[in-house]
């Protein structure tokens, strides 16, 4: 149950608009004014007009700002939320003063960083690191050759295409997919000329002219097996890596034209293979 933390607030606000009055009177009727334990006091032709004040209860300092903390910024917070700070943290056995040299940027870093064995990235896992070099700019300099400019070091960790493609046609998911392009026409009657419609990259003609062309090919000596294509469509975008902390990538991923567009687009079917990550940059 949320509790509405503005009683507190308005009341909080009363009694500054009776600090301001007081103020107030003190400035504009300095002769007819006074001030008193229970509050201002007018002094008027048919009696004084007291003002009075609800002096708030003593707090400690680190107990008032729970209050204004709780209602300031963000409206999702609740009564729940506050408890929990008070209870799990600041009353926790185990807690000290000095836990509250808290910086939230470098306790994210903390998080964001991890061993490399138990990275998702190792090579136990078939991922491998490589340097890509890219050359810098520098306005109003011009330099001799690209390989003269400064270059910038990016580490990418990526799989290999190969081996993505090898456990793709592995899975289960590829008893789905259409190894043979076609041509998909439509007709809205029965005595109407078809149309020709594209749905999917296998029935399109890109599909259609790259299969003719590995039909003709020579046949390798050996075992006979199908040739088919597998058709690769590369997609990136940048992504937040987890709900609490501060890095981020630019994945790459690996879809195949063989699917249909309804299955890839289902989270539940997985059909999204990362094959490379890309680190966001980083102003220093």
């Amino acid at each position: 149950m949320h509790t509405d933390f503005r009683s507190t607030a308005i009341v909080a606000q009363l009694q500054n608009a009776y600090l301001r009055m007081d103020l107030l009177l003190m400035q504009s009727n300095e002769g007819n004014a006074v001030r008193t334990n229970s509050g201002p006091v007018l002094l008027t032709e048919t009696g004084p007009v007291i003002f009075p004040l609800s002096p708030a209860p003593p707090r400690p300092a680190l107990k008032a700002s729970f209050v204004p903390t709780a209602i300031s910024g963000s409206n999702m917070k609740s009564v729940g939320e506050l408890e929990r700070l008070v209870s799990n943290v600041l009353l926790a056995e185990d807690f000290d003063q000095e836990h509250l040299d808290f910086n939230a940027e470098r306790e994210l870093g903390r998080l964001d960083s991890e061993d490399d064995k138990s990275s998702p990235f190792s090579p136990e896992n078939g991922w491998k690191t490589s340097l890509v070099r890219i050359p810098l700019p520098a306005e109003g300099v011009k330099q001799a050759s690209e390989a003269a400019a400064p270059m910038l070091e990016v580490p990418v960790c990526h799989r290999s295409l190969l081996e993505s493609d090898i456990s793709s046609w592995k899975d289960e998911s590829s008893s789905l997919f259409h190894l043979t392009p076609f041509k998909m026409f439509w007709k809205h009657a029965a005595d109407s000329s078809p149309e020709r419609v594209v749905t999917e990259l296998y029935n399109s003609d890109a599909m259609i002219e790259e299969h003719e062309k590995v039909s003709n090919l020579p046949l390798q000596p050996g075992s006979y097996y199908e040739t088919v294509i597998a058709a690769f469509m590369l997609w990136s975008d940048s992504t937040h890596l987890a709900n609490f902390g501060i890095a981020s990538l630019w994945p790459i991923y690996l879809f195949f034209g063989n699917q249909s567009k309804y299955s890839r687009s289902r989270p539940t079917d997985f059909a999204a293979h990362h094959i490379a990550y890309i680190p966001s940059s980083t102003r220093e």
